[in-house]
């Protein structure tokens, strides 16, 4: 875990996001259904845990090709007056 500035933390590691962003259960629910519906399994590369914005953001890479940057997954999570938004946004190959 990297402290990038006073509100703003990097991980490095999936245990590091579960330790300390207060989204990591939702993040990783929406990593399962995720998984689910592509068929893929997705492996953490790294995340940002943002403290002002009370944001989380996750990137996820292919299991089978985790150095092809044209497989990515990035999961956000948000703090709302409701709880967390959480949504994603995938990129493959065509």
């Amino acid at each position: 875990m990297l402290q990038l500035g006073p509100n703003l933390i990097q991980f490095q590691a999936a245990k590091e996001l579960s330790e300390h962003c207060p989204a990591a259960k939702e993040i990783q629910q929406e990593l399962v259904n995720i998984n689910q519906q592509t068929g893929i399994k997705w492996v953490f590369a790294n995340g940002f845990w943002d403290q002002t914005k009370n944001k989380c953001s996750v990137i996820y890479h292919h299991s089978s090709e985790p150095v092809n940057e044209e497989y990515q997954l990035t999961v956000f999570a948000k703090q709302t007056e409701n709880g967390w938004q959480v949504s994603h946004q995938l990129k493959q190959p065509n």
